[in-house]
């Protein structure tokens, strides 16, 4: 490991010892999961998480090891209490995705992995699960098609279709048709 690297390590240790809850607590988490430490790993993110649930790398180590050990009963515990603290979270959609996934639950998985991709559609791992699972983003699934808005048209009152628009008064500006359905 390059000297910088096990300096960042040495402070985040120094960091967790001090306070469990600090930031550094999903940094060293990491650097364990990477080593294949996962128990390690499990320990620094039960403390951290107990400290600071609202940390979201924090939250997704905590998922990974618990995924990685085969705990998916306190990994169910720990998403859930994550999700209530990040409600918009797509990293930690996309590791519950992934415990679901192992435990052969793939119609959840597939329903929270395409929640995942609506909230961050340029997550490669999220769309390599979603590719892997089968099917369109959540948004696209269960959303009814929508029309397109056309440069010169206005939408029916009814909202169904598109009429032109007014033309142009001379000496008034022409405003812009709006598109309300998304």
């Amino acid at each position: 490991m390059p000297v910088e690297r096990q300096s960042h390590i040495e402070q985040a240790k120094d960091a967790v010892r001090r306070n469990p809850g600090t930031p550094a607590y999903a940094l060293l988490a990491e650097h364990y999961l990477e080593r294949g430490e996962n128990d390690e790993a499990l320990k620094v993110c039960q403390a951290g998480f107990a400290a600071n649930p609202t940390l979201e790398r924090g939250a997704v180590s905590y998922l990974t090891a618990l995924r990685r050990l085969g705990d998916a009963t306190t990994a169910t515990e720990v998403f859930s209490r994550a999700i209530a603290y990040l409600p918009r979270s797509a990293r930690i959609r996309l590791a519950w995705a992934l415990i679901l996934t192992d435990s052969g639950r793939e119609r959840e998985a597939r329903m929270l992995a395409r929640e995942a991709l609506d909230l961050d559609p340029v997550n490669e791992e999220i769309r390599a699960l979603v590719a892997t699972l089968g099917g369109a983003p959540a948004s696209v699934a269960t959303r009814p098609p929508t029309a397109i808005a056309v440069p010169g048209m206005a939408r029916k009152p009814d909202g169904a279709g598109t009429l032109p628009s007014p033309p142009a008064r001379p000496g008034r500006e022409v405003p812009r048709p709006v598109d309300n359905a998304t």
